[in-house]
Protein backbone atom coordinates (compact mmCIF):
# COMPACT_ATOMS: atom_id res chain seq x y z
CA UNK A 1 0.00 0.00 0.00
CA UNK A 2 3.02 2.28 0.93
CA UNK A 3 4.66 1.78 -2.09
CA UNK A 4 1.48 2.35 -4.55
CA UNK A 5 0.96 5.84 -2.42
CA UNK A 6 4.93 6.75 -2.91
CA UNK A 7 4.52 6.01 -6.71
CA UNK A 8 0.86 7.63 -7.29
CA UNK A 9 2.70 10.70 -5.50
CA UNK A 10 5.82 10.84 -7.87
CA UNK A 11 4.13 9.98 -11.02
CA UNK A 12 1.78 13.24 -10.45
CA UNK A 13 4.66 15.35 -8.82
CA UNK A 14 2.42 15.82 -5.60
CA UNK A 15 5.18 13.99 -3.87
CA UNK A 16 7.29 17.30 -4.69
CA UNK A 17 4.62 19.76 -4.66
CA UNK A 18 4.39 18.29 -0.79
CA UNK A 19 7.85 18.65 0.00
CA UNK A 20 8.26 22.07 -0.80
CA UNK A 21 4.95 23.07 0.86
CA UNK A 22 6.85 21.29 4.17
CA UNK A 23 9.88 23.10 3.77
CA UNK A 24 8.00 26.89 3.45
CA UNK A 25 6.00 26.16 6.64
CA UNK A 26 9.34 24.74 8.70
CA UNK A 27 10.70 28.07 7.63
CA UNK A 28 7.59 29.94 8.46
CA UNK A 29 7.47 28.84 12.03
CA UNK A 30 11.21 28.62 12.64
CA UNK A 31 12.06 25.43 13.30
CA UNK A 32 14.65 25.38 10.58
CA UNK A 33 16.47 27.83 13.02
CA UNK A 34 15.40 26.11 15.89
CA UNK A 35 17.20 22.59 14.66
CA UNK A 36 20.03 24.61 13.34
CA UNK A 37 21.27 26.27 16.85
CA UNK A 38 19.97 23.25 18.43
CA UNK A 39 22.67 21.20 15.92
CA UNK A 40 24.97 23.68 16.79
CA UNK A 41 25.14 23.34 20.55
CA UNK A 42 25.67 19.65 20.22
CA UNK A 43 28.81 19.89 18.47
CA UNK A 44 31.93 19.84 20.84
CA UNK A 45 34.25 23.16 20.93
CA UNK A 46 37.27 20.74 20.05
CA UNK A 47 35.42 19.73 16.60
CA UNK A 48 34.99 23.52 15.85
CA UNK A 49 38.45 24.68 17.15
CA UNK A 50 39.90 21.74 14.59
CA UNK A 51 37.18 22.92 11.76
CA UNK A 52 38.38 26.32 12.15
CA UNK A 53 41.94 25.78 12.15
CA UNK A 54 41.99 23.47 9.19
CA UNK A 55 39.99 26.28 7.39
CA UNK A 56 42.71 28.53 8.53
CA UNK A 57 45.25 26.09 6.96
CA UNK A 58 43.59 25.34 4.38
CA UNK A 59 43.34 29.58 3.19
CA UNK A 60 46.72 30.07 3.93
CA UNK A 61 47.72 27.72 1.32
CA UNK A 62 45.57 29.09 -1.24
CA UNK A 63 47.27 32.47 -1.28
Amino acid sequence: MRATINSKLVETGERERLKELLRTRLVECGWRDQLKQHCKALVPDTVKKELLQRIRTFLAQQS
